[in-house]
């Protein structure tokens, strides 16, 4: 039977094995669904806002306030188990093959291994998902302050050109820098005990889950800030 590329990945990428046609009939009869659904929660949120005629809210800051919140309370999450997912499977073909962490994410590559958290592990994770949560949203959620980022960037860059590479700087490159010192201070002692030879197998083991997950939660982050920053400025330009 012929193997046709599949427009879905991970689990639903059984479904390579259909013509590209029908996959793409599948992924509109998926979609349509999501946006009949995520228009009435547009049309129920501006109206649950304007209850007030005195403190009125406009019809594209409501779908800001509700792109910027399924972003961070469903979107990030789904991201950062899928990127999860990858960095185990390019871990583990590292050294053996060459192809990139999007290849090797399949529904053929073996699931991440189960791993039991530590108490200050599962309480770390959550409290930086509640500190993600709240950035995304206190940062893109409020209308005004996507306008601001698009005045900023209009206001310090060049044209068009450096425009994009001024909200790289900021949005990309200063928060991949500091997660990437925050991971680093987060498990330097534990990796100088790795070095020394003072883990056993479990203990390394949660080492190297610890790092997938930093590093594939920094991942989703970063995509669910550009999501939230890409959104808020179709809406500023359209709506």
């Amino acid at each position: 039977m012929t193997a046709y590329k599949p427009l879905f990945r991970g689990r639903l990428s059984a479904l390579r094995f259909l013509p590209p046609w029908l996959q793409a009939i599948l992924l509109v009869l998926i979609c349509l669904p999501l946006m009949a659904l995520l228009l009435a929660a547009w049309i129920g949120l501006v109206l649950l806002l304007n209850r007030d005629p005195a403190n009125t809210v406009s019809a594209d800051a409501a779908l800001n306030l509700l792109l910027v919140v399924l972003v961070a309370l469903v979107g990030l999450p789904v991201m950062h188990r899928g990127q999860y997912r990858m960095f185990w499977a390019a871990q583990r073909k590292r050294g053996a093959s060459a192809r990139i962490a999007e290849d090797t994410a399949t529904a053929d590559t073996p699931p991440p291994p189960a791993i039991a958290w530590s108490p200050a592990l599962r309480i770390r994770h959550a409290v930086m998902y509640l500190v993600a949560i709240l950035l995304l949203i206190g940062t893109f959620a409020p209308y005004r302050h996507q306008a601001m980022i698009g005045h900023f960037l209009d206001r310090f860059s060049a044209g068009s050109a450096s425009r994009g590479s001024l909200a790289s700087l900021v949005f990309d490159y200063l928060p991949l820098l500091l997660f990437c010192g925050l991971a680093a201070l987060l498990t330097y002692r534990q990796l100088q005990r790795r070095d020394a030879g003072q883990l056993d197998p479990d203990q390394a083991l949660e080492l190297d889950a610890e790092l997938n997950w930093l590093f594939s939660f920094g991942a989703a982050f970063l995509i669910a800030a550009f999501l939230c920053r890409w959104a808020g400025a179709m809406i500023l330009a359209f709506l």
